[in-house]
């Protein structure tokens, strides 16, 4: 009887061993396993913000490029405006009897400039958007744009015919007008013609004036916009990861109830079998 009590208290003992190294190598295992699942998430965070950063840093060179382009295309666009300014001037001084047809040249070639430059803008504005959109189009998005397309072509066909006739309206009313003031140029006296030019001058200066005035403030609507942007943009980041880390302790509380029921259930299951033996 002895002895079978000494056996049976080796046997617990082994076995109770036995089970506390198995524990312990659990916990060794589950300790490892999050270890390695925060090293990756880590490693995965800073792959992201070093991401980030480069797609930062790449959009301020292209902005600082586009920049530089506008500046040296505004130089090179004054740069021609004061050489025209100085031709005329000269042409004005060696040339009294074409003034008049000289002004109304310039005028036109000026008009045809910005025409240019304008349908230049938009041509290039146009493109930006179609790349941009381009990603986001589905096929009923593709073919509601490819009707929209084929609408807005032939509004601009119609538009084109109108401006064209427009045009050439324009076009004889300046013939005839033009007839007009060279018929009556021998009437005009010199301080007359002399006071018309300054009036241009004037009227066109307001006119540029006023074109500054507008583009100062479409720059300043657009810097407000990214302002608000940026914001938003940071007011999501942080509830994103506000619930990431929720998610986290609620995972982490589940783990954890799920490890003490397993342990329950592993003691009741010693103590019966202890009880029975």
């Amino acid at each position: 009887k002895k002895h079978q009590k000494k056996k049976s208290q080796q046997l617990i003992m082994k076995h109770l061993k036995r089970k506390n190294l198995q524990q312990r190598n659990q916990r060794k295992r589950k300790h490892q396993k999050r270890k390695k699942h925060q090293r990756k998430r880590n490693q995965n965070l800073r792959r992201m913000q070093k991401k980030m950063k480069l797609q930062k840093r790449k959009n301020q060179q292209l902005r600082n490029q586009r920049k530089k382009k506008h500046q040296k295309k505004k130089r090179q666009h004054q740069l021609r405006k004061n050489q025209r300014m100085k031709r005329h001037q000269r042409k004005k001084k060696h040339q009294k009897k074409k003034s008049q047809q000289l002004i109304m040249k310039h005028l036109k070639r000026k008009n045809l400039q910005q025409r240019n430059q304008r349908k230049r803008k938009h041509q290039k504005r146009k493109k930006h958007l179609k790349k941009r959109h381009l990603k986001k189009n589905t096929l009923h998005q593709k073919q509601k744009k490819h009707q929209k397309k084929k609408i807005n072509l032939l509004k601009n066909q119609r538009q084109r015919n109108q401006k064209k006739r427009k045009h050439q309206r324009k076009k004889k009313q300046n013939l005839q007008k033009s007839q007009k003031q060279k018929n009556q140029k021998k009437k005009l006296m010199k301080h007359q013609r002399k006071r018309n030019l300054n009036l241009k001058r004037l009227q066109k200066k307001k006119r540029h004036q006023k074109r500054k005035k507008q583009h100062l403030l479409k720059n300043q609507k657009k810097k407000k916009h990214q302002k608000k942007r940026h914001q938003q943009r940071k007011k999501h980041l942080k509830k994103k990861k506000q619930q990431l880390k929720s998610q986290k302790r609620k995972k982490h509380q589940k783990k954890k109830r799920q490890h003490q029921l397993r342990k329950n259930q592993r003691m009741k299951r010693h103590q019966r079998k202890k009880k029975h033996q």
